[in-house]
């Protein structure tokens, strides 16, 4: 099981992020394929399915991670 720290919602970063954002935050904490590590390899392709968020959006919000030194998405590994 996986839960989510509730100040999660009063962090000054996450506060900034847009609701889909915050989907993907959240997503790429909690989903399946998470390992205790926190990297496991994902495909763009399920993180859209099972987000409902395009996959053009999906590589947009890893960029905006990635620049805020937040989630790093390389070769297919988060």
């Amino acid at each position: 099981m996986r839960s989510v720290n509730t100040h999660f919602w009063k962090d000054t970063w996450a506060s900034s992020l847009t609701p889909n954002e915050k989907l993907m935050f959240i997503y790429l904490l909690t989903n399946p394929l998470n390992s205790m590590l926190g990297i496991y390899e994902i495909s763009p392709h399920l993180i859209s399915l099972e987000t409902g968020l395009p996959m053009d959006e999906c590589f947009r919000i890893f960029d905006k991670f990635e620049s805020d030194g937040k989630v790093y998405y390389l070769d297919g590994y988060i």
